[in-house]
């Protein structure tokens, strides 16, 4: 008895489609290869390539590897097409290290008991020496830009410091006892007579918030402008009898609106502080009070809280 037709024909059909898997699979219009121009190192190569393949496959082909300064236009994820032309530029960095100077500031001070226009230099100035790294770019060899790598200053530059005297004529007038004053910044010593003057303190910073002389006329109590980031001044005391001291520290900030002499103890004072406010005036007042002893020789007594 012979099968049915229909399955005869469903038989047939299935030894079709199994022939057919496996037959070799044929090679797309779009699968073909296709010609690529590479440009690098002063020299053009055309080579074939899939065309599904990538920029950067095409350079691999070609046995040419781009560095990390290197350039490839068009880039390297772009699918390669008949007649792409890719280039690939070649980026070099140097560095070199030189030397520069750092030319030096002029300053100058005005002093009252120098005469008018006469001039004394206090400090020679000194140009200062900096190492500069340059970085100098190529591409195919041709200088691109030179720009600062890094800047590293060797040897500070040093102020050059000119006193002019300012000194007008004048009739001189008796003074009794010791008159102390600011001009500029610097605290002056006026004694005997108005034509007899002479500077105690030339720093220039002298804030005059606080400006006080001991009774007994040998120790001055300043303020200056602030030496510390985060303060708005420093309590200074200075031994004016003699010429060669130094002035002491008192290691106190924030001195506005007052400080002075204890009127019942020597090489002791009074100060009242401030805390630093971004608002305006820029300090809002404590409301307290300390006593504090100093030595001659720049040591430091306890402080005691008095309010």
């Amino acid at each position: 008895m012979k099968p049915p037709r229909w399955q005869l024909l469903l038989v047939t059909l299935f030894f079709a489609l199994l022939s057919s898997g496996c037959l070799a699979p044929r090679v797309s219009q779009s699968q073909a290869n296709v010609p690529v121009s590479i440009l690098a190192d002063g020299a053009e190569e055309t080579i074939q390539i899939n065309s599904g393949a990538k920029v950067a496959d095409a350079l691999a082909a070609a046995g040419i590897e781009p560095g990390a300064l290197d350039k490839v236009e068009p880039p390297l994820y772009t699918l390669v097409s008949a007649g792409l032309q890719v280039r690939v530029v070649r980026g070099r960095e140097e560095f070199e290290t030189g030397q520069s100077l750092i030319p030096f500031e002029r300053q100058t001070v005005q002093n009252e008991s120098m005469p008018l226009g006469e001039t004394l230099l206090l400090q020679a100035g000194q140009n200062g020496e900096r190492e500069v790294v340059y970085r100098r770019y190529y591409e195919d060899g041709l200088l691109l830009n030179t720009s600062i790598s890094r800047s590293t200053v060797l040897r500070p530059a040093v102020d050059e410091i000119i006193m002019v005297g300012v000194q007008k004529p004048f009739a001189p007038l008796p003074i009794a006892g010791k008159l102390i004053y600011l001009a500029g910044g610097n605290a002056w010593l006026m004694q005997g007579s108005t034509s007899n003057r002479a500077p105690l303190l030339t720093s220039a910073d002298l804030d005059g918030r606080i400006l006080r002389l001991s009774r007994d006329g040998r120790w001055l109590l300043y303020t200056r402008k602030p030496q510390n980031e985060g303060e708005l001044n420093s309590l200074w005391v200075l031994d004016i009898s003699n010429p060669q001291a130094a002035p002491i520290d008192l290691k106190t900030p924030n001195i506005i609106h007052f400080a002075d002499f204890d009127p019942k103890a020597a090489l002791t004072i009074l100060y009242s502080t401030v805390e630093p406010r971004p608002a305006a005036p820029g300090w809002q007042a404590n409301n307290d009070l300390y006593r504090m002893k100093f030595g001659a020789n720049g040591n430091l007594g306890v402080r005691e809280k008095i309010v």
